[in-house]
């Protein structure tokens, strides 16, 4: 009687886990498609009197019929960037390209015009950039000029970070204009031989994601 028993609970055991492994269990599912990562980017458009909101603008700075102390040539170049995210800082520098005048006293010029092209103001953001002594006297003739700049390569200030090391111009908003100020005359003590020399100026700004770049 009891291996009845027994067998009949053996039974009722085995019975009860069949029916719990073939009981059904409901499940659902959703998915999150069309997720997509993509790289902001910096995008720095330039204005002047001629052009606006380009990557490329030209003509900025002007001087014609330039004489030894005579006035100068004075323009804006405004900075700005349109893309996203902000950025932190811009850099620029000066190439020069000189064209010599071939047959008059300026031909075969060995005191180049570019070294008395003098810088006599630059700002940037209304700041005086002159005050900071960024950029060095390359050709020791007391004075700034375009021949300095170039050979100074990037050229960079800090606008109230003067804990910056190198200093920086700040533009760190978005779709505002930054504007760099700059006043260029032919230095009194211009040779002869630079009478009808003419120098091709740029410009390149370059704007930085962060900082110590």
């Amino acid at each position: 009687m009891l291996s009845i028993i027994k067998s009949l609970m053996m039974i009722a055991v085995v019975a009860a886990v069949a029916i719990g492994s073939t009981k059904a269990v409901w499940s659902d599912s959703g998915q999150s498609t069309g997720n997509t990562f993509q790289a902001g980017t910096l995008d720095l458009k330039l204005s002047d009197d001629n052009d606006t909101n380009l990557d490329t603008v030209t003509v900025t700075w002007a001087g014609s019929g330039m004489l030894p102390g005579g006035s100068g040539a004075t323009a804006t170049l405004n900075l700005k960037n349109v893309g996203s995210p902000a950025a932190d800082h811009v850099h620029f520098s000066v190439a020069n390209n000189i064209t010599e005048e071939a047959l008059l006293a300026g031909a075969g010029s060995v005191d180049l015009i570019t070294k008395h092209l003098q810088v006599t103001s630059l700002t940037y953001d209304g700041i005086n950039v002159l005050n900071f002594n960024l950029i060095p006297d390359s050709n020791a003739n007391g004075y700034l000029d375009l021949a300095d700049m170039a050979a100074a390569g990037s050229i960079g200030m800090s606008a109230g970070l003067l804990t910056d090391n190198p200093p920086k111009l700040v533009l760190n908003n978005l779709d505002t204009d930054h504007p760099l100020v700059m006043t260029v005359k032919l230095n009194s003590d211009s040779p002869d031989e630079n009478q009808g020399d003419l120098n091709t100026m740029t410009v390149t700004a370059t704007l930085h994601q962060a900082d110590g770049q």
